[in-house]
Order: structure tokens, then C-alpha cells, then sequence
């Protein structure tokens, strides 16, 4: 089974996004679908931190030939 995207998550359900910036280590991230987009959080030595992004469609990719986005 592929990965999900943050699109197909369900409410209240997470992934992990690992990133990494510049020379530094990996960051991780946990995306958590929540009403009206995801919250993305992570936790570092200096505490954690989230943020509240808006669902956008942009990066979705298509799943059929006949799919509209509205």
C-alpha cells in the first residue's frame, strides 16, 4: 500500500513528513488532519511547535481523468 497524502487522511488522522534543511538534520513533522485543513506540529529541544494550514487543493494531484475540483 502507497503512503497517504495529507489528502487522504481522515479526520484527526496523522502522518509524518521528514524534511530536511540545508546542512542541519532531519526535521519531522506530524501533519494531523483536522476541520478545515491540517495541523502540522513538531517537538525540539527548545519545545514544540504547530501551526493551523487552510485546506488548498492546489497540490492535489488528480486521481481520474473526469475529476473536477470545485
Amino acid at each position: 500500500m502507497a503512503d497517504k497524502t495529507i489528502y487522504d487522511l481522515g479526520l484527526h488522522e496523522s502522518t509524518k513528513i521528514v524534511s530536511k534543511l540545508g546542512t542541519q538534520s532531519n526535521v519531522e513533522y506530524k501533519v494531523t488532519r483536522v476541520p478545515g485543513g491540517w495541523l502540522y506540529s513538531t517537538v525540539a529541544q527548545t519545545g514544540r511547535a504547530a501551526v493551523f494550514v487552510p485546506y488548498n487543493d492546489e497540490f492535489k494531484k488528480i486521481q481520474t481523468p473526469g475529476e473536477v475540483f470545485k
